[in-house]
């Protein structure tokens, strides 16, 4: 009897401690407590950098622009007319021939020792044969600086001034003049003609054909093998 009201006792303490709480929670498990939300830091988005592509200009190299060459218009210069043989004009004729011996050549020269034929000399002579020439001996009183020119002259020469021992004082080419112009006053052409001095006092000249100086290699100084002595005599 005793367990028997001991087990209902229990059994009504059992079925009253099933009825303390509300029926829905019944089975239901108590929620846990809410976690504290953790602080979420925004990620820094950082924007990228974007450099700026490097546009280097492109390097435009100038063309060459060379400039055209401008030849310059050859301009031909003015021909002028030599003078033409004047049959008034007097030649030297039959004049004595000597024999010299000039840069070492043979040569075969025509005397010129009288005031006349020394005056009128080359005038009026249209060639001038090689190894030949004219020699002037002028007489002691007209002993001093010479200064020939080429006035009626007809073709070049080389001039030659020697002393008195056969010496080569000076060396000249000379050349043909222009002719006189139609009009022009032969007083002032024969004025404006060069003059080719011998810069010392000498009393013989020599004349021979065109760049045979040069040719023979002739310097001042150089010796002339001719008679002068002989020569000196005739000149009047």
């Amino acid at each position: 009897m005793v367990r028997g009201a001991v087990a209902a006792v229990t059994a009504l303490l059992l079925g009253l401690g099933a009825c303390d709480k509300p029926a829905g929670e019944q089975g239901t498990k108590e929620p846990a407590p809410s976690a504290t939300p953790v602080p979420t830091k925004p990620i820094e988005t950082k924007p990228a950098e974007t450099k700026p592509a490097e546009t280097k200009p492109a390097e435009t190299k100038p063309a060459d622009t060379k400039p055209a060459e401008t030849k310059p218009a050859e301009s031909t210069p003015a021909q002028t007319e030599p003078p033409k043989a004047d049959p008034n004009v007097k030649v030297n004729k039959d004049l004595q021939v000597v024999d010299a011996k000039i840069g070492g050549q043979a040569f075969k020269l025509e005397v010129a020792n009288t005031f006349e034929s020394r005056e009128v000399g080359m005038m009026g002579r249209t060639s001038f044969p090689d190894n030949t020439g004219m020699i002037f001996v002028f007489p002691p009183a007209q002993f001093g600086i010479q200064r020939f020119w080429m006035n009626n002259c007809l073709v070049d020469m080389d001039l030659v001034y020697l002393d008195n021992v056969g010496r080569i004082l000076k060396i000249h080419e000379m050349k043909v003049p222009p002719a006189i112009k139609p009009g022009q006053s032969r007083v002032l052409y024969e004025e404006s003609l060069p003059r080719y001095s011998s810069v010392f006092p000498c009393g013989v000249a020599i004349e021979i054909p065109p760049g045979s100086a040069k040719k023979m290699g002739l310097k001042e100084g150089d010796k002339v093998e001719v008679d002068l002595a002989g020569l000196k005599k005739t000149a009047k």
